[in-house]
């Protein structure tokens, strides 16, 4: 029989008491390590853990800036507001001490004060652990004392709450609607001025943080913290309200005489700084109800006959929308027509190509390349010397003095005028131009249609600065809209650097040539509209065809272009309309006398 060696007791216990003591002292050290770890190296981010869950924050909206005109006259401000919530876990808890049902009359009383769903308002106090539910922003003052009083009638301070904010407000509605813009639901900015200087408006929130144990009961203030809000910057542009004001009188004026199927535009520019004093599209909408259709455009979504609420009339109200909405001026191109003859003029007389004496012959068309291009004159201007030429607006003039420009340099000068790049306006969603290369210059019949402003097109803020050469002494500048940035403190922490623009042409030749388009205004040119007793007033006339896929449509391009004073001119305004179907169709008529 085999002998085993049994161990003594004691032995075996005092070994499982090492083993088990040897356990427990592993562990210790790993949780000693542990904590020491997570109160040491992660101290802060335990700590946020805690903090996250104890602490309710109140967001402290920051106010966006104001926009103001050249006058600090008030475009764009702030309204007071107020954002309407519950804590349903202290609705939760009084209903429970006090048997009384707090969610009913609260959900009866907030959904008659505030047109809100009377179910949605119950149901979100009913959400156990929730301290804010929000039932309406952006409430106005008239609703919020409503509230107000409500609370205090019925005892439900602390279950119902009134966060105070602001809301976008434009005090004068639709003025220089396409140029300021608009913000969204969060005061955002979306469009004009307020997209486009938006991290400039828009300030930094702030917050207010409170602390609360298990039972939602608000710990010592040593758990809680303020941090201030920042209000945006507030900007000071080179609007002037009542030059705004006037031009936009004169384009509704020009829009009903006209009969314009496509809008116009205007600009009104300061010629030495590039500063704009005015800037409008016809049928302008209301900054502060940006999605209710101006009438022009409600009457032509009722002509297309939908039924309301219908995916037809929801998606033609869309279209219709982003239409009005878009400024006219800076990002839709046109054919500058004869206004163009002044550019062609000024290079020709800079490069002693052509004299105001020189004289031309105009049967009613001229031949180039074997092509007939007629004069608007069928008839024909006869013997004409250079100056009566342009003032008359004569096609066969101006395609001579092409020739003797040609394609190369003609092009090297549409370049230095500014129309193959964007002018960089201070505005989003600006279009450039669509023109010929140097190469197709090159074409003799292309060269000769370019010379009179036709088949290439251009944005109407491009066509002012460019004008805007021949007033200022040669200088091409730069169209802004900023004058002033402005911190909450009334300092200016930004000022636009009026810089004087590239030299295009001589102060000669724009002298010169200011005074033959003032000559054509006074005298018995095709500017004569544009003429005021009393001013030396500078212009020239424009209609330019619109073509669809090379098909000539029928429709046509009104404008004119007009500075002032002529021999120191200090003003620059442009009106474009586009597809006059009036009486009259020609810029002569639906423009020159508005401009």
């Amino acid at each position: 029989m085999q002998n085993f060696t049994k161990k003594d007791p004691q032995t075996m216990i005092a070994t499982r008491a090492m083993a088990v003591i040897c356990a427990f002292a592993v562990f210790l050290v790993f949780l000693t390590g542990t904590i020491f770890c997570m109160q040491v190296f992660s101290y802060d981010e335990y700590q946020q853990k805690v903090m996250d869950e104890i602490t309710a924050g109140a967001s402290l909206k920051a106010d966006r800036g104001t926009i103001y005109d050249s006058n600090m006259n008030v475009l764009a401000t702030n309204i007071t507001v107020w954002r309407i919530f519950i804590s349903p876990v202290d609705i939760q808890k009084a209903k429970k001490k006090d048997g009384v049902r707090y969610d009913d009359i609260i959900a009866d009383g907030l959904s008659e004060i505030l047109s809100v769903d009377r179910s949605s308002i119950y149901e979100k106090a009913q959400k156990s652990g929730r301290l804010d539910e929000t039932i309406k922003k952006n409430v106005i003052e008239d609703d919020a004392k409503k509230v107000s009083a409500f609370i205090a009638d019925n005892e439900l301070t602390g279950m119902i709450h009134m966060e105070a904010g602001s809301m976008r407000y434009y005090p004068m509605s639709t003025l220089a609607s396409h140029t300021i813009g608009f913000t969204g639901s969060d005061n955002q900015g979306l469009f004009g001025l307020e997209a486009y200087y938006d991290e400039q408006l828009t300030g930094t929130d702030g917050k207010y943080i409170t602390a609360y144990d298990s039972h939602g009961t608000v710990l010592p203030n040593q758990y809680s913290s303020y941090i201030a809000p920042e209000d945006g910057l507030s900007l000071v542009t080179t609007i002037d309200v009542y030059v705004q004001a006037q031009l936009e009188r004169q384009i509704e004026a020009a829009r009903l005489n006209s009969d314009a199927q496509n809008r116009i535009a205007g600009i009104v520019m300061n010629v030495n700084t590039g500063e704009i004093y005015a800037m409008a599209t016809s049928s302008p909408y209301d900054c502060n109800n940006p999605y209710t259709l101006c009438d022009f455009y409600a009457e032509e979504l009722a002509e297309l006959g939908y039924e309301e609420g219908s995916e037809q009339y929801t998606s033609a109200k869309s279209t219709l929308l982003y239409k009005m909405w878009r400024n006219k001026a800076v990002s839709e191109a046109y054919e500058p027509g004869s206004t163009f003859k002044a550019v062609t003029s000024a290079i020709a007389m800079e490069e002693g190509l052509v004299s105001a004496s020189d004289h031309f012959n105009c049967p009613g068309y001229y031949v180039v390349g074997g092509q007939k291009i007629k004069c608007h004159k069928v008839t024909g201007h006869g013997d004409v010397d250079f100056a009566e030429g342009l003032q008359q607006s004569c096609n066969p003039v101006l395609m001579q003095i092409s020739e003797r420009i040609g394609g190369k340099l003609f092009y090297q000068y549409f370049e230095a005028f500014g129309y193959l790049s964007k002018t960089g306006i201070d505005l989003p969603g600006e279009t450039g131009s669509a023109t010929h290369s140097e190469e197709a210059l090159m074409n003799p019949v292309n060269l000769a249609v370019a010379s009179f402003g036709q088949r290439f097109e251009v944005s109407l803020l491009q066509q002012v600065r460019a004008i805007a050469v021949l007033a200022n002494g040669g200088r091409l500048v730069q169209p802004h809209l900023i004058k002033n940035l402005v911190d909450g403190d009334g300092n200016i922490v930004y000022t636009y650097d009026n810089t004087k623009g590239e030299q295009v042409i001589s102060r000669k030749t724009a002298i010169e040539l200011s005074g033959i388009l003032e000559d054509g205004v006074s005298g018995n040119g095709g500017a004569k509209n544009a003429y005021v007793r009393g001013y030396k007033v500078a212009a020239k006339t424009g209609t330019s065809q619109i073509f669809d896929g090379g098909t000539d449509t029928g429709l046509r391009v009104g404008s004119c272009v007009a500075y002032a004073p002529s021999d120191d001119a200090s003003i620059i305004a442009i009106i474009m309309v586009d597809s006059p179907t009036g009486y009259s169709i020609y810029g002569s008529t639906v423009a020159a006398p508005y401009v």
